[in-house]
């Protein structure tokens, strides 16, 4: 415990915090958590994602999407499927 304490401490004083440094904010790991939440998603205009990437989807991405969902919809429909596939099936069907 002892040594991994001591660890700890160095890599505090490697990235710019030192004992007590956390309180005021300061430090390298401080500023790299604010951008990004607790689950570790980026946030909202924080970091290089602008949102400017993102494209509507042309013609035949939408029918490629369009067949998944029916092939889902129709394996969900199969009575003779195992239970647990059919509520996966179903799970997947309710997000779309």
């Amino acid at each position: 415990q002892q040594g991994a304490g001591a660890m700890m401490k160095e890599l505090m004083k490697r990235f710019g915090r030192g004992p007590g440094m956390a309180r005021r904010g300061g430090g390298l790991m401080n500023r790299m958590n604010r951008a990004f939440d607790p689950l570790g998603r980026p946030m909202p205009g924080v970091g290089h994602f602008s949102g400017e990437d993102v494209g509507i989807p042309d013609e035949r991405e939408m029918q490629r999407a369009r067949e998944i969902l029916r092939e889902l919809r129709r394996r969900a429909g199969e009575l003779d499927r195992p239970r647990l596939e059919r509520d996966y099936l179903d799970r997947l069907l309710r997000r779309f």
